[in-house]
Order: C-alpha cells, then structure tokens, then sequence
C-alpha cells in the first residue's frame, strides 16, 4: 500500500490508496471526524475505480460503540486478497494494513517475433517515409509481395530514396533489418536498404540487392546494434538506372547467439535466414503452408517468490495449452519454446492436434499466448494472426525468360516437386501446341526440346512460347515460360528418327518438299535405303527432288538386318537476301521383290 497525503476528490483524514491484480483502485479513509459521531459510531469508507468509473462510496463499518479499543474491519475480496483496517481508540487514530496483493506476471513473445517497424513497413503508405534526393517512389499494386502494393522505383540516372527517422531501440541490444526486392530491369547504380544513426546518415550499415536477379523477388539484409535512435533508408545508394520494388520491411530485435551466427552460419545466411525471419505485420496474416512451421518462443517473469508460474497459448478460442511452468524465485525469466507444424489442415505438436478442427483457408486465425501464476495473476495476452493454405501448386525449376534468338532447337532441363507431395502431371508446349504430357516424378531432371517436324514449322523472325506446365490431383497448377525468335541461317533436317523399314532394299524414291528456295540459297537432299546402317550411304537427291522427280537408289548392300529408307535435307541462306523455309516433306518409295 501507499499512504497519500491528500486526495483531489475527497479531503478525508488518513486516505490509503492500493490497487489490486486487474488494475481496481482502491482508497479507504475515514469518517467525517476522527472522533465518534453523534451515534456513538466510527466510520470507515472506501470507493473503488473499476478501470471506468468510479463506484458509489460505501461504509465499511459504523457499528462498533466507543467503550471499545479499537474497531477492525476484515474483507475478503473475490480475487482472494485479504485486507484489514483497523482503527485504535485510544490512540485516536486509524491504521491500514494489507496483504501484499498478488502482482501479474509479464510475458514477452520473440517467436513469432514483433516487427519494430509495425505496420509501417508494409509499404501501402508513402506518407510514412520521409523523401531524400529526387522522389522516384511511387506506389505499385502489381508487383507486390505483401498487402495491396509496393514502392516502386523509377530511375533514370537519378538518385533518391525513401527514409524513416527516429526509430526508438536500445543501444545495448542487437538488430535484424531486412526488406524484399523485386528488380524489373537494372542499367547501372544500386538499389540498398541503409541503417544509420537518427537525423542523418553519420554511422551507417548498408546492403545491396543482387542486380543480377532479374525478375525474382530477393529478401536484402543487415544485422547492427548499439543505436538507440535509427534512421532506415531504402532505395539508391548511388546514380541508378532501372526499376525495383521493395516490400515488406522490418526491424527486429535479435539474441546475441543469432546476431553472431547471422552470415557465418549457413542456416542463417541468405534464403534460410529469410525464412527465419519472414515479413510481419499486425495488419497482415502470416500463411502457413503443408509442412510449414509455427514457432512459439519467448519468456516469463513473476515477482512474487513461490508462485507457480506457467505460460500457455491457445489457437483461436481452442483449449489452452501449457508451454512451460515453473516455480518463480522473484527475478530469473521462465523461458519457453515450442515448434508447432502444419500438417493436413491442423497445427500438430509433434503428432498431437492442437487445433481440434481443420483450420480455414482465407480467414484469420489467432494464435494467442499469455502466463499465468497459481493466485490468479495473469499476464496481457499476446495476440499473432495466420493464415493456412491447403495445397499449392507444384514448383517448376528455373524461371520465366526470354531465350532471345536461337539457330539451333533449345534444350531445357528442369525438375518438378509437389510441396504436399501429391502426385502431378507435367505438360510442355510450343505455342500451345503439346509436345509431350506425362505423370512427373518428384525432382528427376527433365528436358524439354522441341521435335524436329516442329522446330521446322517454325516462323523464322517471330516470337514463339515454350511452356512446361504442372498440375496435382487437387487442381492447383503452375507454369515456366520461355519465348525465343528463330533464326535462319541454315535449315537442317538430319532425317527421321526411325527409318522407314523395307522388306527389301527400296529402288526409287519420290520426295515432295513444301519449302521457299530464294535466288542464292544453297540447297542439298539426300537419301538411303539402308537407313538402319551405322553408317548408312547417303545419296544426292537434290536435283529430282527440285524438279519433283523420282531418284532411283544406286546402293544394293547392308550390314544391318533391315533394310530402310530414310531422307535428309539442309539449305543455307548462301547470298539470299530473304528468307528460306522448310514447312514439310511429302513422298513415296517402291521396292520390286526377286522373282
């Protein structure tokens, strides 16, 4: 208890204020006058304030007589508190005493962690970040990786950035900063995320982004300590050209034994540090996926000696669930870490469900944790959202890009893997067309080429789309796109895959070619009938098959054991000043059998 001297709302003799473990405010005094009243009664009052309003005073006592010593007053309070007030007769004079009220445990959640940042970091809201240099943010609702939008930066041999200022932290504690980066397109210059002290750029820490990542979203980062005051920056570090976005920025606070490990560690370098410390936001749900963790870490702290303190959480308005429980010594922390997993639609502890529904797609969840003590103490609860994705789409290798102009058939290897290891089927494409669909295997290497009767087809000069598409049994699917322009200095077709088997060996040969020979292109055809040959004997073809003429074979021997026709064709652009094409083959053989 405190003792006042004086209180505003009512001068009374001896007032007392106390208040108990849900914050009530108690203040006791005494009667009118420290003597009896007309009535031969004393008076003790008290008034509480519930957090809201201040309740009517009411009469603890008035119904002791003065041939009495004292006058005592015992109250018990529904949160188990036990109080006493007594007023000594002889003395004149009016004592308060109390139990010590119980004190509610403090909790602090590091996991999931707290972006320092808040929602200010989302990057829906340019009027948050200050403007340095020349302004070349604007915000961008297309490429994006959190929300609604992004900031977008335009350069054109310019520099500015966006900056924010006065950023409160502790000197003696360690930081994580990081955004994400997306670059459209790089000339030259740099796109950084700066931390430097408050009001300038006087101590400053800087990293780059990877210009060489074109088109794929990078998370950039730095770890510092000993600010109290930060100033965080993003955008140029120097005269750029190009266009970049960022999205999702945050600040947090770190243990020593991570900040040593951070870019020495290979678990906590790159793409695995990211995923340690993805983007957070109270406005914004983090989305859990299959396999995907969830997890709970932080402490707890109890001042008064000899309680059991225990830290729980709950998912929604689930059953609670005990993290860790000890008995408090006043001072040292209760430390808890749990790791719970997404598994079929459920957060799972090890094997235990601890949601007891399948969790929704597309709504917010809640994952809630507090501590409490055995006296009814108990902490602010702590409150994180999620969200859940049931299936994704499988996940193609590589990345969308332009092949740009090739003379030759592309070859493209890639790997295909489920994220919940459902089965899947792959399918590759040119410009629509199938080449090839097949039930995939997770993670084998696979190529994709384009067929010699198609690649023939082909529009020189043009732009054509390969595509590898994924679908699961679920429906959820994915695809990688490459576009290229064919170029045509040379036409080959090196003849089918497989012969075309004979009983005997073929005599003639009629070949039809659908084709565009310009003035000074240089043309050759050529033909066998022992086409299954390790090295079969070729003959020239090339000037029946521009006059539409049957060609009578010269060879009559074979070292395979069959015979088959088979049929090649190259044209070189030569001095030709337009374009040669090859569209198809048509023809026919005859064989006359011994009689």
């Amino acid at each position: 208890m405190r003792r006042l001297t004086s209180s505003s709302a009512y001068q009374q003799t001896n007032p007392t204020i106390s208040i108990d473990r849900i914050n009530r405010v108690y203040v006791f005094w005494t009667g009118r006058s420290i003597e009896f009243n007309d009535n031969g009664y004393t008076q003790i009052r008290r008034r509480i304030f519930d957090g809201q309003l201040w309740l009517d005073p009411e009469n603890l006592t008035n119904n002791k007589s003065g041939n009495a010593e004292h006058v005592t007053v015992i109250e018990r309070e529904v949160d188990g508190v036990i109080r006493w007030i007594y007023r000594d007769l002889q003395a004149s004079s009016v004592k308060f005493d109390s139990f010590t009220l119980n004190q509610p445990p403090t909790l602090k959640l590091t996991s999931p962690i707290e972006n320092i940042l808040g929602s200010d970091g989302n990057c829906e809201d340019m009027i948050k970040w200050s403007v340095y240099s020349t302004d070349v943010v604007k915000l961008s609702n297309t490429v994006k990786r959190y929300g609604s939008s992004s900031f977008m930066y335009t350069n054109s041999s310019t520099n500015g950035h966006r900056y924010k200022d006065n950023i409160l932290l502790d000197a003696t504690k360690y930081y994580l900063a990081a955004v994400d980066v997306f670059v459209e397109s790089y000339t030259s210059g740099s796109y950084r995320l700066y931390v430097a002290d408050s009001g300038g750029y006087n101590n400053s820490i800087s990293a780059n982004t990877d210009t060489s990542k074109i088109g794929v979203w990078q998370t950039v980062y730095l770890k510092f300590t000993g600010k109290s005051k930060a100033r965080v920056s993003l955008g140029n570090g120097s005269i750029t050209t190009g266009i970049a976005y960022m999205d999702g920025v945050r600040i947090y606070e770190i243990d020593k034994a991570t900040y040593d490990k951070i870019d020495v560690d290979p678990n906590y370098t790159g793409d695995k540090l990211a995923q340690k410390f993805p983007y957070t936001d109270p406005t914004i749900s983090r989305t859990l996926s299959e396999g995907t963790t969830l997890s709970i870490e932080g402490t707890a702290t109890e001042a008064d000696p000899g309680n059991v303190l225990t830290a729980k959480y709950k998912i929604n308005n689930g059953t609670p669930q005990a993290l860790q429980s000890g008995v408090s010594d006043g001072s040292t922390p209760l430390s808890f870490a749990k790791t719970l997993t997404f598994r079929n639609k459920r957060l799972r502890d090890g094997t235990t469900d601890v949601t007891g529904a399948d969790l929704a797609e597309n709504v917010d969840h809640t994952l809630t944790v507090w501590a409490e003590d055995d006296q009814g103490g108990k902490s602010t609860e702590v409150v994180r959202k999620f969200r859940v994705i049931h299936n994704r789409a499988p996940i193609i290798s590589d990345q969308d890009r332009n092949l740009g102009t090739i003379k030759i058939t592309p070859s493209i290897t890639y790997t295909v893997a489920d994220p919940e290891e459902n089965p899947f089927t792959i399918t590759e494409k040119i410009n629509g067309s199938t080449i090839r669909s097949y039930s995939g295997v997770p993670n084998r290497q696979e190529t994709l080429t384009i067929p010699a009767n198609k690649w023939l087809m082909l529009e020189p000069g043009v732009s054509h789309t390969l595509t590898i598409s994924a679908a699961d049994e679920q429906g959820k699917s994915s695809s990688r796109t490459f576009t290229f322009t064919r170029q045509v200095n040379e036409i080959m077709f090196e003849g089918l895959q497989v012969p075309m088997e004979t009983d005997i060996a073929a005599e003639r040969i009629l070949l039809t070619p659908d084709w565009q020979i310009p003035l000074g292109a240089e043309v050759r055809v050529e033909v066998c009938n022992n086409g299954f040959d390790a090295e079969p004997t070729w003959e020239d073809c090339t000037i029946p098959a521009k006059m539409g003429r049957g060609y009578a074979f010269l060879n009559t021997v074979k070292t395979a054991e069959k015979w088959g026709v088979n049929f090649r064709v190259r044209i070189q652009k030569g001095t030709a000043t337009s374009e040669a094409s090859l569209s198809g083959i048509g023809g026919a053989y005859d064989v006359h059998p011994s009689l």
